[in-house]
């Protein structure tokens, strides 16, 4: 959970641990944070973690093309590196 989750949470938890008249507190506290929200709320909730999720995937694959290409060098330039690496695993 990042801290935008964690701070809204912490917001929504004072309305989770409420009982309302008709439910008594364990029920209440057992929904859980999404269960107050409106469905508005929960597809902007949704959309928000879409776009961190993108995000994540494309750090990702910048890391793993840099990484790629610095294999690349590493054989083309000093591939002894490597083969004094393999032998104290």
């Amino acid at each position: 959970m990042n801290s935008s989750e964690t701070q809204w949470a912490a917001q929504h938890e004072a309305h989770v641990s409420k009982p309302s008249r008709d439910k008594d507190i364990k029920t209440v506290k057992d929904t859980g944070p999404y269960a107050l929200l409106t469905q508005e709320e929960l597809i902007s909730l949704v959309h928000k973690q879409e776009s961190q999720l993108l995000e994540k995937s494309k750090k990702i694959s910048e890391l793993e093309q840099y990484i790629d290409n610095l294999l690349v060098r590493v054989i083309e330039e000093a591939p002894n590196i490597l083969m004094t690496m393999a032998p104290l695993k």
